[in-house]
């Protein structure tokens, strides 16, 4: 991504522990090679959400997910968020899936491709700013999810 976007000075940072357990997870020589790079892994993060505000882009490069409460973070921000059509961050992200979501998991380059589409394009990051601050209003709220999971368990306990 670093040499397709004209003017770069992002820093690019994972956030989170490494799982070691994990097999899908990032492994020591993975790491070493993202370094060189100029990946910076930063480790826990308490107040993520302030990070977030002041980031550009979240890359969720996960293929398997539940209910990705990382990307309804950021869409409380209004951060744009790149991942795969995968279920979980597919429903979430469904407000804009041919710009958000890379359809064949795996494909990194695809995600690399909708990263550099969205950090390139001012108008078009402004947009899913909106949109994601807008979906987040209407679909993810603290009173609107406790309501979604009150009728929910009451539908399957009457």
């Amino acid at each position: 991504i670093d040499n397709q976007i004209p003017e770069n000075n992002y820093d690019w940072k994972v956030y989170g522990l490494i799982d070691k357990k994990n097999p899908s997870s990032w492994t020591s020589d993975q790491i070493e090679l993202a370094k060189t790079k100029g990946i910076i892994f930063c480790g826990f993060e308490s107040n993520i959400l302030q990070k977030m505000a002041n980031a550009k882009l979240l890359i969720f490069p996960s293929y398997r997910e539940g209910l990705p409460k990382t990307i309804i973070e950021a869409l409380s921000v209004g951060l744009p968020t790149v991942g795969y059509d995968v279920p979980g961050v597919q429903d979430i992200l469904s407000f804009n899936k041919d710009i958000l979501l890379e359809n064949k998991p795996k494909n990194y380059c695809g995600l690399a491709d909708k990263s550099v589409k969205i950090l390139t394009n001012q108008k078009l990051w402004s947009n899913l700013n909106l949109q994601g601050r807008t979906n987040f209003t209407a679909n993810f709220r603290k009173e609107i999810t406790i309501k979604k999971n009150k009728d929910f368990l009451k539908s399957i306990l009457s």
